[in-house]
């Protein structure tokens, strides 16, 4: 399974150092970047991952036979744009360089700062920057600003960054969750349930000892724990209950988010096609409680 940094995917590396996590089973692998897990994820080299919703839309797309399993949070802040510390507004986006990875989260986002900031894309200069090196564009001034999220968006905050928009401002669009290809969820479903266990079950520990967490999450994010924790404010994490409030009725609400998502992304542009969204969602691997 992979994934990319980022803080709503940390309860399953937190649940891998608990040992909730059986390691002969499930094998966790970062990846630098989401185009990256998304990559492997669609070549086959990985047969579960942790992606945005809207990146599992470019993957049906492309006709790539998956399930969606598990969601994982909703980011209300933690993707945001960031100025450099003489910028006070979005108008002063006006004829700079803005870093964003080339993803349709980073797309999406931009589009909607733009859009509120009353300019048009060649108004700025695009600079497509994968994910691992935002910063250090940003500090070297090789960017005016940057499309970027947890931990990088805490980092740079502390070192003088301003926040000039965030995903708190299109509530419901960054929504990010577990698939499995088809062929795993048949294959492996007992693995799947084990995960998916683990991870509520790592969700519960961070909640009841948020410090001990936190610090189990410090070498992996690179912040200390009182930004770690600050940060998660930015997040809205999933619970048991509202995912079988999401994927167990037919049709799952999940799909109806979906649909809009993909509706707004082909209308900017960011999808070729509508993707065929029937049988793509399933609460089958929840546990009961």
């Amino acid at each position: 399974m992979g994934t990319t940094t980022w803080l709503g995917y940390e309860s399953l590396y937190v649940a891998r150092q608990l040992n909730y996590v059986n390691a002969d089973s499930i094998h966790l692998v970062e990846l630098p970047s989401a185009t990256s897990v998304s990559h492997a994820f669609q070549t086959g080299n990985l047969e579960a991952a942790a992606l945005t919703l809207d990146e599992v839309l470019g993957l049906l797309q492309s006709n790539v036979k998956l399930k969606i399993v598990l969601i994982l949070d909703t980011s209300n802040g933690a993707d945001a744009l960031l100025g450099q510390s003489d910028m006070k507004s979005l108008a002063e986006l006006k004829g700079r360089h803005i870093g964003y990875e080339n993803t349709a989260v980073g797309a999406l986002l931009l589009h909607a700062a733009l859009v509120k900031a009353g300019l048009e894309p060649s108004d700025v200069t695009l600079e497509p920057i994968p994910y691992s090196q935002h910063r250090e564009h940003f500090v070297t001034r090789a960017v005016d600003a940057v499309v970027t999220f947890e931990p990088i968006r805490t980092q740079l905050l502390s070192e003088g960054a301003v926040s000039l928009f965030d995903s708190s401002q299109v509530p419901g669009r960054i929504v990010d969750v577990l698939v499995v290809s088809e062929a795993a969820a048949e294959k492996y479903a007992p693995e799947i349930k084990h995960l998916i266990e683990a991870h509520f079950k790592a969700l519960s520990f961070f909640h009841q000892n948020p410090e001990e967490a936190a610090r189990l999450m410090v070498p992996h994010l690179n912040i200390n724990t009182d930004e770690i924790l600050n940060s998660f404010k930015g997040l809205q994490l999933t619970d048991l209950s509202q995912n079988k409030a999401q994927l167990l009725p037919r049709p799952p609400p999940l799909q109806t988010t979906a649909s809009n998502l993909a509706q707004l992304m082909l209308d900017n542009q960011l999808l070729q096609r509508r993707p065929i969204l029937d049988n793509a969602f399933t609460g089958e691997f929840l546990p009961e409680e």
